[in-house]
């Protein structure tokens, strides 16, 4: 059974509108407690055309309207984050968009290589003042290891 289902208005720096449903694993068939929350909000573009943008988030965390906020915060952040790395990875030096193989196992370990051979070159990045001095590509920062 739903707990609390309520909508808040005018909220973080787009003032817009937030609702949230607390235990919804019910509804969804499911034993882990569940969480559901949505912001939503209006851009204007540069012709004054306006778009609706919308962020929807499954938490364990019990909502209230004195923490969504917050939360919203929270998931908006690690959203770009994600979106950030999993763009890097896809278009950058390591293509991941194409499948690999037809096993399931062979592509999450390829994947597994992939995160973690962008995690030390992240690593890499960050603590080696000479490359930003010498400005050269990601990629040809990583041909350099190979030499």
């Amino acid at each position: 059974m739903i707990t609390a289902f309520a909508r808040k208005s005018r909220l973080s720096e787009e003032k817009g509108n937030a609702c949230y449903a607390n235990h919804v694993e019910e509804v969804a068939g499911k034993k882990e407690i569940m969480n559901v929350f949505e912001y939503e909000y209006e851009t204007e573009d540069k012709e004054g055309k306006k778009h609706k943008k919308r962020f929807q988030w499954v938490s364990s965390l019990e909502l209230t309207e004195r923490n969504l906020e917050e939360m919203i915060q929270a998931g908006r952040g690690r959203w770009k984050i994600e979106n950030e790395g999993f763009n890097n990875q896809k278009k950058g030096i390591y293509r991941i968009e194409h499948l690999n193989s037809k096993n399931s196992n062979a592509m999450k370990n390829h994947y597994l290589l992939t995160q973690i051979s962008d995690i030390l070159m992240q690593l890499y990045l960050a603590w080696n003042p000479y490359i930003k001095e010498l400005k050269q590509t990601i990629k040809n920062t990583s041909s350099g290891l190979l030499v």
